[in-house]
């Protein structure tokens, strides 16, 4: 993975954190993979992947699994003994290129 693209995943992760007050809830392990998957859809959608997350989770099991969604996911995604975090976008239709300035 290109060091530029990882560098700017752990900016978006760690401004998002701070806009939305989110305290650290699990320390993960520096030399286990890290995952954010963002899920800003519907029930179907947000539903559709849960087998994906489970999946992940089997192949990574020492990983830590983020996942940044609206509300509707937390509330699909928030007993998922999957998910080590869930990080929620309280404005619907906000998107995370808005969280970065030019």
């Amino acid at each position: 993975m290109d060091k530029n693209f990882t560098n700017l995943i752990v900016k978006a992760i760690i401004t998002i954190s701070q806009k939305l007050n989110i305290p650290a809830r699990n320390v993960r392990n520096p030399t286990s993979p890290s995952f954010l998957i963002i899920c800003q859809t519907r029930v179907g959608d947000t539903v559709f992947s849960l087998p994906a997350i489970r999946a992940l989770r089997e192949e990574f099991p020492q990983s830590y699994i983020g996942i940044l969604t609206n509300y509707v996911g937390l509330e699909i995604f928030k007993h998922n003994p999957d998910i080590n975090d869930i990080f929620v976008l309280k404005k619907e239709g906000i998107c995370i290129y808005h969280l970065f300035p030019s």
